[in-house]
């Protein structure tokens, strides 16, 4: 797996939000945006997300919702993409950026990025990471703990994620005597 990439400070990052599955409520979007402000973050917004909402409260048709995760994918900008929200819709997504993986993946060569979701965005990290080969974190969204302004617990484990590009060690308490070194891959799903 490539490594993460080392992000610029936030300020010099370039910063994508967007909604590929549920559309985000207004008010918690506005506070989350206005709290990566405050984190340094200069997002640029999907600015048609939710504009057209469809059945299960889509942000967009499928083909906006992939048309605008692909174009961040595949920009020669953008350091960091991060999700408005996870939800039901992700799993539409996933034949077609199967079908555009190597296009993908090429232009992740030229410019690598950093993809951070959480809850049903699990099908598009799994996605990145064990077919594209990069590295994603599975972590707050934009309309959700960003939302809710984070702690500083919060704010020092996404630094560390985000520019230090860190690992963390877990140990965990077990009857087993001896090491095991291995990948955990957080995620959930509601489908």
């Amino acid at each position: 797996i490539k490594p993460c990439p080392i992000l610029p400070p936030f300020h010099e990052a370039t910063t994508v939000v967007l909604a590929p599955a549920s559309c985000p409520k207004p008010d918690r979007l506005r506070r989350g945006l206005e709290e990566l402000g405050t984190l340094g973050f200069v997002p640029e917004v999907d600015n048609n997300m939710g504009q057209v909402k469809l059945d299960f409260e889509l942000a967009g048709s499928d083909e906006h919702r992939f048309e605008a995760l692909f174009g961040a994918l595949t920009s020669v900008s953008g350091d960091l993409i991060l999700l408005a929200r996870g939800g039901y819709g992700c799993g539409r997504l996933m034949e077609r950026l199967w079908r555009e993986r190597d296009s993908i993946a090429t232009a992740l060569l030229r410019k690598p990025k950093l993809l951070v979701g959480f809850s049903d965005a699990t099908q598009l990290l799994s996605f990145f990471v064990f077919h594209l080969q990069y590295r994603a974190i599975h972590g707050p969204v934009v309309a959700g703990r960003f939302a809710d302004t984070l702690s500083a617990n919060e704010r020092r484990s996404l630094d560390h994620a985000l520019l230090q590009g860190q690992e963390k060690q877990i140990e965990v308490d077990s009857d087993f005597d001896g090491v095991v070194n291995g990948v955990v891959f957080g995620g959930n799903l509601s489908i």
